[in-house]
């Protein structure tokens, strides 16, 4: 069986919307688990349907704890992370579930891309690339790019639409709460590539995004906020080495926010593991951009 863990914050048409597509699926096997981290929306009376089990969280506590808290509550064998507001083609499910049980050396499988509205398709689809020295590259794969291979290989992808058995879930000890937002998918995806399984998109696994508030997301401090999680990550994987080679490798070891950040977690001897992120509600662009949105995860 898959788990569907849906966390949503709002976004009450968005849930309403994949969950629509989730019961078009071919693959009839599986239950979804619903996060509603606070919402305003009526979320409740919103997944009152067959196989949707929904849990409210008593506070607002981010996506990576509600997706912990839906797992604890599920029973199937793979587990299928899915952001509200996302929409599946009608194979998706099966695709990763065929996937995740015929090939033991799959961690995480998925994929996820924007919406082309002439062929109702995902534009493209997001695969990212990480090595020890701090290099990060994102890459675009139009679908073209599986004519030859159907499974692209990467070292992460967004937990958008991810796919993953429960077994290596657990071993990973889950999502890291302190990863509020931003950095949690990433740190995944690393964490299961080094126990030594691989992460793949594909088209026939892809869903499409409909990320409604990406216009806020270009801003530049909302920019500085991602890379300054980027380097926590490194931080916490490799320590000061893996942090100094990422800010080398990005061009940012000169910038002042980033060496106050390094110096900072040197000081402090930061393990960022398993808390509640105190400085994601105090950062300025966060917490500008939690204002303006009206819908969250």
């Amino acid at each position: 069986m898959i788990s569907v863990i849906i966390p949503v914050y709002n976004r009450k048409d968005d849930i309403i919307r994949c969950l629509d597509s989730i019961e078009s699926q071919s693959c009839k096997d599986y239950e979804v688990i619903v996060i509603d981290d606070c919402s305003s929306d009526d979320i409740a009376t919103a997944t009152k349907r067959d196989k949707v089990k929904y849990i409210r969280n008593s506070v607002n506590s981010g996506p990576s704890l509600s997706r912990n808290i839906g797992v604890n509550a599920s029973v199937g064998d793979i587990l299928l992370f899915l952001d509200s507001d996302v929409e599946l083609p009608e194979n998706v499910m099966l695709s990763i579930r065929d996937v995740l049980t015929s090939d033991e050396t799959m961690g995480c499988f998925g994929g996820c891309g924007p919406l082309d509205s002439e062929t109702g398709e995902p534009e493209y689809i997001k695969a990212k690339y990480y090595d020890r020295n701090g290099y990060n590259i994102s890459k675009m794969l139009k679908k073209d790019s599986f004519t030859k291979e159907p499974i692209v290989y990467c070292d992460h992808f967004e937990s958008a639409c991810l796919g993953i058995r429960r077994d290596v879930f657990l071993r990973t000890g889950g999502f890291d709460p302190y990863w509020f937002y931003i950095g949690e998918d990433r740190e995944l995806c690393l964490k299961v590539r080094r126990m030594g399984f691989n992460c793949a998109v594909s088209w026939e696994s892809a869903a499409i995004h409909h990320e409604n508030d990406l216009s806020k997301k270009i801003k530049p401090d909302f920019q500085l906020f991602c890379f300054l999680r980027y380097l926590e990550v490194a931080y916490k994987l490799d320590g000061i080495t893996g942090a100094v080679r990422w800010m080398n490798a990005n061009k940012r070891w000169k910038e002042a926010p980033f060496l106050k950040k390094l110096i900072s977690m040197i000081i402090n001897n930061k393990k960022i593991d398993w808390r509640r992120d105190a400085d994601f509600l105090s950062a300025s662009a966060i917490r500008r951009y939690t204002e303006e949105r009206s819908i969250g995860v």
